[in-house]
């Protein structure tokens, strides 16, 4: 209905609006009206922060002790309610992985992006030239991809080297091996986008990663395994696409 109005000029912003007010109804229904506004700063936080780690701050500025455990249970309901996907963050070691922050992305791209675009104006992938314009877009794909990959997959996950270095978006197990995955707001993609996967698929002898992007499908040879480029209007089906 949503893309219906869209396509045929309706108010399809005003259409996002009512079902955001529709989801903090149900919330309201299945827990208390108090926690209203945390529940909106959690959905806005996760919105302004998608594709970065996620932070209680970015929910209440400097929460106290007891605010920041209802922060955490109520982002622990949304999860369970499937409204908010969780992404752990593991690196090279369990040591390594410890006190790492998840990232958290939305269920409902559409209201992701309702919420982004009260604070900023509509992005096009064709007319965004800009690198700090096309920010925004990096993570809206994201946020998509993990969507796809959690109907695909099941529970997903990221990797950091460290915490200033090497950042993998996803990782996803199938049939006994690891393919990471990385998600780029680009129309070409080239092997600079694929430094991350390459350091990686070295790190851990894979044979392939995956970029998905806004480029026309493709692959990019690196000095050891491949780089398959998957178009976004695919992630769907990255599942299928992964031998």
């Amino acid at each position: 209905m949503l893309v219906w109005a869209y396509f045929n000029g309706k108010d399809y912003r005003r259409m996002r609006a009512q079902i955001l007010a529709d989801y903090e109804q149900d919330f309201i229904r299945l827990s208390d009206e108090e926690s209203m506004h945390i529940v909106r700063g959690c959905l806005r936080s996760v919105a302004n922060l998608v594709g970065s780690v996620s932070k209680n701050t970015a929910v209440i500025p400097s929460p106290t002790t007891t605010l920041n455990a209802r922060i955490n249970d109520i982002f622990t309901r949304l999860e369970a309610w499937h409204m908010v996907i969780r992404s752990d963050q593991g690196g090279p070691s369990p040591q390594a992985s410890y006190g790492y922050l998840p990232k958290r992305y939305l269920f409902d791209t559409g209201v992701l992006r309702h919420l982004q675009e009260s604070a900023a104006p509509s992005i096009s992938v064709l007319d965004a030239i800009s690198p700090a314009a096309r920010t925004p877009l990096g993570g809206v794909l994201e946020n998509q991809i993990a969507v796809d990959l959690q109907r695909s997959f099941g529970t997903i996950s990221g990797w950091k080297k460290s915490s200033a270095g090497t950042e993998i978006d996803f990782v996803v197990k199938r049939r006994g091996t690891s393919i990471p995955i990385e998600c780029k707001a680009a129309q070409k993609v080239n092997k600079r986008h694929a430094r991350g996967l390459a350091a990686y698929i070295g790190f851990y002898s894979l044979p392939k990663g995956l970029i998905v992007s806004f480029a026309l499908r493709g692959s990019i040879d690196i000095d050891r395994g491949k780089i398959e480029n998957i178009p976004a209007y695919l992630g769907e089906l990255i599942d299928k696409l992964s031998p």
